[in-house]
């Protein structure tokens, strides 16, 4: 599952850190498997272990999307996530750990960001692209 995360007029794009699974690559973040049901938990749980901003910032959308990548096997649920904290505090207080980066990238900025970052892309963040260019994830209304 990813969360497209969005704080303030942006949205959080991770750098995988070298020695995880996917090391260098950039995504919506949180991103990871599904371990436990509700699917909310999961997500939430993602969000705090990897963006280290705690569950009472947080605020979960419904499910909008489901990516398959048919070559990798895996089936990916996009669900969007809101953080209430400044970006400035976001930023400031990240750790990296699973992430050896983050970025708040600014809704019109996305996809110049992508363009630059164009090797170094997961498979479902070009995918999430269209669905914010299409306003399909309601994240900005």
């Amino acid at each position: 599952m990813t969360g497209v995360t969005r704080i303030g007029e942006g949205l959080v794009l991770g750098k995988r850190a070298n020695d995880v699974t996917d090391g260098g690559i950039w995504e919506f973040a949180p991103s990871g498997g599904v371990q436990r049901l509700p699917i909310e938990h999961q997500i939430l749980t993602e969000a705090t272990e990897e963006l280290g901003v705690s569950v009472d910032s947080l605020s979960i959308g419904s499910p909008v999307a489901l990516f398959v990548d048919s070559s990798a096997f895996t089936a990916d649920l996009i669900i969007p996530l809101r953080v209430n904290l400044s970006v400035a505090h976001f930023v400031s207080t990240f750790v990296p750990g699973e992430y050896e980066r983050v970025e708040v990238v600014r809704a019109g900025q996305v996809e110049a960001f992508l363009n630059h970052n164009s090797a170094d892309l997961s498979a479902v963040t070009p995918f999430i692209s269209g669905l914010i260019d299409e306003g399909k994830l309601g994240i900005f209304q």
